[in-house]
Formats: structure tokens, C-alpha cells, sequence
């Protein structure tokens, strides 16, 4: 049970760190992702840049992960 509390907390957690978007909380300014739209500007070359933002911000915000990894999987049929 204390297993499953944990993961579910885990992933709130989460879920909440990569649908903020960073500037939005005054309090957290680095908080969250950069805005979309900045990345696609440059796609694919973006593709490192998001994976590096993806992983900083699990890394400061979700502290009970460790040694954290973003991979880019290609979708078939998907721009972005």
C-alpha cells in the first residue's frame, strides 16, 4: 500500500511539474516546461533541448526520482 501511495504521488506530481508551463507561478518562475512554441521553431533540433528541459525540472521538482532520462520516441505520423 505504501508502495502504491508513493507512485501514485509520484505521478500527480508529475503530471502537474510537466503541465505547467515555466513563468507561470510567481512564486516559481523555473517551475514547469518552456513554452511549446519555443521549441517548435526549431524541430527536430529542439527535440535535445526539450529532453534536457523534460529532465531539469523532474530532477528539481521531483526529488524522489533519481538519475533521471528523457528518451525521444518517433511516432510515425506525427509532426511534433
Amino acid at each position: 500500500a505504501d508502495h502504491r501511495a508513493a507512485l501514485s504521488s509520484v505521478l500527480s506530481n508529475l503530471r502537474d511539474i510537466l503541465g505547467t508551463r515555466q513563468g507561470s507561478s510567481a512564486a516559481q518562475p523555473d517551475l514547469g516546461l518552456p513554452p511549446p512554441n519555443e521549441l517548435r521553431q526549431n524541430y527536430p533540433a529542439s527535440i535535445t533541448d526539450m529532453q534536457r528541459a523534460i529532465a531539469e525540472t523532474i530532477s528539481r521538482y521531483e526529488p524522489r526520482l533519481r538519475e533521471v532520462k528523457v528518451t525521444y520516441i518517433q511516432v510515425e505520423d506525427e509532426q511534433l
